[in-house]
């Protein structure tokens, strides 16, 4: 008797266990195709629909990526109080990420928009990560607005999502290839 209530409890636990997996998969699947759209319909300039899809994706997980893509759209749209509000609650939960780059780019961004004197800070704090993560000679005209204290907001906006795209796909193509600027220490490329 004890032998069959032990073996219908394993079965019990083995199949609740089973039903969770598949509901987590499936909150990431959604909260993935979220962001996979939000992200195309921002390529296209199409910031509402994708503010839909990035607020879908932060229902499914409270992540920097959804808070700082968020944050993007309502930039592109000039809410900059909204803007605002979620790029501050990705710098709360981003620790060292991939979205550092973003995040700090948008918040200069965002607030030198805004007049805030706390742009131009937030921009040497770009500055300061970019140099460390991705040195290339693009940030050389980011630092002498910064230096200058003028910006030209525009400009600095091209400069800032070029810098920060080049420096995303870079790390893309080391994390799933193994090859790119990062790779540069691994001994592949060695002719030797």
């Amino acid at each position: 008797m004890w032998k069959t209530i032990y073996s219908r409890a394993g079965s019990l636990i083995i199949i609740l266990s089973f039903v969770a997996s598949c509901t987590s998969l499936n909150s990431y699947s959604v909260y993935s195709n979220n962001l996979f759209f939000g992200k195309e319909f921002l390529k296209d300039g199409e910031y509402r629909q994708a503010q839909a899809y990035f607020a879908g994706a932060l229902k499914e997980e409270k992540d920097s990526t959804a808070f700082v893509y968020l944050a993007i759209t309502y930039y592109k749209l000039n809410d900059l109080d909204n803007a605002e509000r979620f790029v501050s609650e990705a710098e709360k939960v981003y620790g060292c990420c991939f979205n550092s780059l973003r995040i700090l780019g948008y918040k200069a961004l965002i607030l030198l928009k805004k007049n805030d004197p706390g742009g131009l800070k937030a921009l040497g704090d770009y500055i300061t990560l970019y140099g460390y993560l991705y040195p290339l000679e693009s940030i050389e005209e980011v630092k002498k607005m910064y230096s200058r204290q003028k910006v030209d907001i525009e400009r600095l906006d091209k400069l800032i999502e070029e810098q920060i795209k080049d420096y995303e796909q870079d790390m893309d193509m080391f994390i799933n290839l193994r090859i790119g600027f990062y790779d540069r220490h691994s001994g592949s490329g060695d002719m030797r």
